[in-house]
C-alpha cells in the first residue's frame, strides 16, 4: 500500500467545474454544462489565439470567442459548452488548444475529462414506437425522479423539430408551441438504512497504525475537537459525499460537522434523532487526544483502490492513561466501502460508550460490541427516491427523415442541463 497525508480545496461538489484549473473534469455530466476558463497572455508580446477542439464519441464542445488577441498579460475569459447528449454513458476524453498565430509559441492545452451519467435528480425520456409511419404517432413518456436529500425544484422542457407535431400532452404537463412543459417542486428522497455492521475482514486485514506508514498526526485536534477534511468523493448509503469531520471522542461525521455534532459524555445507542448523525461510531466516548496517541489521517492505495483512514491510536479516556487504538476506512469513487478496525482497546474508564453506525437523519442505525483486534462491515441500503413527475404525449410527423425529440431538466441541485434524447425514424 501506498500512503499519503490528504489535504484538498475546492469544496462546493457542485460548482468546482468552475475552478480556473489548466483542465476540465465534469462528474457528473447529466447532459449539457457551461463553464469558464480565463486565459492570460503571459509571452510577454501581443498575441492572437486560435482555439481549436479534439472531441470523441458524441461529446460536442463549443469554445466563445473561437479566435482573441491579447496584450502581454492580459486576460480573456472563455466560456465553454461541452454537451454529452448525443454520447453514452462513461467516461469520455476531449481537448481544448489555444494556439498562438506566432507559430514560435507553445500551445496551451486544457484536457477534458467528462463522466456522462445522471445527477441526483434523473430524467427518463422514451417513445414508442420510435420507427413509424407518416402520420403515425408515437407514445411518449417523461419522468422525472429526485434522489437528493433535499426538495429539488425542477422544471422539464420537451422540445420538437418543426416538422414534429406533439399533441395530447396529459397533466400535470402543458403543451407547448415546441412541445410541452412542466414544472414544479420533488419532495425529498428518504434516507438511507443501516443494514448491518458485522465482522469481516477490512482492506488491510487488521489494524494497520498509520504512523508505521509515515503519516504524521494532525495537529489541530486535543480535547472535545471536530475536524472537516474535504476528500475526493465517496458512497455512503449509495449518497455521494466529498467531506468527513473526525471528532476526537472517536467517530466520524459522514459530511462534515459542527460544534453541535461534538459529544463527549451523552454518547447514544443508535438509532437516535439527536445530533451527531450519519456517524460511523468505532469508540464513542470521552477521549482525550491531548494527552496521548494521536488522531491520525491518511489516504491508502492499493490493488486499484483508496480509502480515507482515520485512526485513534493509543488515544487515552479522559483522566487516565487507558489508551485505545482503532480505524475507520471509506472507500473513496463510486464504489461504497465502509470497515472499522480495532487494534487494543484498554477501555473507557467506566464512561458512557457506543459503537455503530448511524443514517444521515437517526432514523436507522445499529450498534456493535467493540474487541480488541476485531474487525466490522458496514452495509447500507440506498435511500428511496423521492418525489417523482411523470406525463405523457405523442408525436407524430406527416414527413419522412429522422427527427430528435429533447426532454431537457434543470434544476439547482445539479449543475447543467440534464437531458434525454429519442430519434424518431418517420418512413414513407
Amino acid at each position: 500500500m501506498k500512503a499519503a497525508d490528504y489535504r484538498a480545496s475546492a469544496t462546493d461538489a457542485l460548482d468546482r467545474v468552475d475552478l480556473n484549473l489548466p483542465s476540465i473534469n465534469v462528474n457528473p455530466l447529466p447532459g449539457a454544462l457551461k463553464t469558464y476558463r480565463t486565459a492570460k497572455n503571459v509571452s510577454g508580446s501581443t498575441q492572437t489565439f486560435d482555439v481549436k477542439i479534439s472531441t470523441a464519441d458524441g461529446v460536442r464542445i463549443t469554445v466563445s470567442p473561437k479566435t482573441f488577441t491579447l496584450r502581454p498579460n492580459a486576460k480573456q475569459k472563455l466560456t465553454i459548452l461541452i454537451d454529452g447528449t448525443s454520447t453514452s454513458d462513461g467516461t469520455h476524453f476531449a481537448q481544448i488548444t489555444l494556439r498562438p498565430k506566432d507559430h514560435r509559441s507553445i500551445d496551451a492545452v486544457l484536457p477534458v475529462v467528462v463522466n456522462r451519467k445522471q445527477g441526483v435528480v434523473t430524467l427518463e425520456h422514451s417513445c414508442d414506437p420510435t420507427s413509424l409511419l407518416r402520420r403515425e404517432a408515437a407514445s411518449c413518456s417523461v419522468t422525472a425522479t429526485n434522489l437528493a436529500p433535499v426538495a429539488a425544484d425542477t422544471a422539464i422542457k420537451v422540445t420538437a423539430p418543426d416538422k414534429v407535431e406533439v399533441t395530447n400532452v396529459s397533466a400535470p404537463a402543458d403543451r407547448t408551441s415546441t412541445g410541452a412543459a412542466w414544472s414544479g417542486t420533488l419532495t425529498p428522497s428518504l434516507p438511507p438504512t443501516v443494514t448491518s455492521v458485522i465482522a469481516g475482514a477490512g482492506p488491510a486485514d487488521g489494524y494497520l497504525p498509520l504512523s508505521e506508514l509515515g503519516v504524521t498526526p494532525e495537529t489541530g485536534i486535543g480535547d472535545e475537537t471536530v475536524a472537516n477534511y474535504n476528500v475526493p468523493s465517496f458512497k455512503f448509503g449509495a449518497e455521494t459525499y466529498s467531506r468527513v469531520a473526525v471528532d476526537s471522542n472517536g467517530y466520524v461525521v459522514i459530511g462534515g460537522g459542527t460544534s453541535t455534532d461534538n459529544e463527549c459524555c451523552s454518547v447514544q445507542t443508535f438509532p437516535n434523532p439527536s445530533a451527531p448523525n450519519n456517524v460511523i461510531a468505532p469508540y464513542w466516548t470521552d477521549l482525550d487526544p491531548s494527552h496521548g496517541g494521536g488522531v491520525y489521517v491518511g489516504a491508502l492505495s492499493g490493488g486499484g483502490h483508496t480509502w480515507i483512514v482515520v485512526d485513534w491510536e493509543g488515544v487515552p479516556a479522559f483522566g487516565t492513561t487507558i489508551a485505545n487504538s482503532f480505524e475507520v476506512w471509506i472507500q473513496l469513487g463510486d464504489t461504497e466501502g465502509q470497515w472499522i478496525s480495532y487494534g487494543t482497546l484498554g477501555g473507557a474508564n467506566a464512561q458512557p460508550l457506543s459503537a455503530g453506525v448511524e443514517n444521515r437523519d437517526g432514523s436507522s442505525g445499529v450498534n456493535i460490541t467493540p474487541a480488541s483486534d476485531s474487525e466490522f462491515v458496514v452495509s447500507l441500503a440506498p435511500p428511496t427516491p423521492g418525489g417523482s413527475v411523470t406525463f405523457t404525449y405523442k408525436a407524430s410527423s406527416k414527413y419522412a427523415g429522422e427527427y430528435g425529440l429533447l426532454a431537457a431538466l434543470t434544476t439547482p441541485l445539479v449543475k447543467g442541463i440534464t437531458t434525454k434524447k429519442v430519434v424518431l425514424t418517420v418512413n414513407k
